[in-house]
């Protein structure tokens, strides 16, 4: 089932005081089956969410990321930085995705930092990728993704990364 933003925007109608037309709503992966969202009212005081709309919104991050991880699990389309995109806007409100290579050879650390990717972490597959916001210092998260579907995540400050010199 693909769903649309006039759907979306009328259920955010409910949750926040502003007409839905007048919501700015950006998207971290290509309208689907699935939503992947941060909706903000431009020229107010910080009002924003993010979340996953899927016909029922889910503003819960675990509860997205699951939502997330069951997608790509069904879809098998969505690599590191899809996953990096969608899980970046969800961690941060009002959500700027991960840092790219071209964001961290601009104003990031190479040696530390990186573009999405998949690696091992104790032989669990593991996504890793770095994110920033204007409120925040860089960090790298971490998503092990264990084969029954579950998942833990980890979040590391960039001077915590960079002192344990990985």
């Amino acid at each position: 089932m693909r769903v649309d933003e006039a759907s979306l925007r009328a259920a955010l109608a409910d949750l926040l005081p502003v007409d839905a037309d007048a919501l700015r709503i950006e998207y971290a992966l290509e309208p689907g089956e699935l939503l992947v969202f941060s909706a903000s009212v431009p020229d107010a005081s910080p009002t924003s969410l993010t979340g996953t709309f899927d016909g029922t919104l889910e503003r819960d991050l675990d509860r997205n990321i699951a939502r997330l991880l069951a997608l790509a699990r069904r879809d098998g389309s969505l690599g590191a930085t899809e996953l990096a995109a969608a899980i970046g806007m969800l961690e941060d409100l009002p959500g700027r995705p991960f840092l790219d290579r071209d964001a961290v050879e601009l104003g990031g650390d190479p040696d530390v930092m990186g573009p999405p990717r998949f690696i091992e972490v104790d032989g669990v597959r593991t996504l890793e990728f770095w994110n920033a916001s204007a409120r925040h210092a860089p960090w790298r998260t971490r998503l092990q993704i264990h084969d029954d579907g579950t998942f833990s995540r980890e979040q590391t400050a960039y001077t915590a990364v960079k002192a344990e010199g990985q």
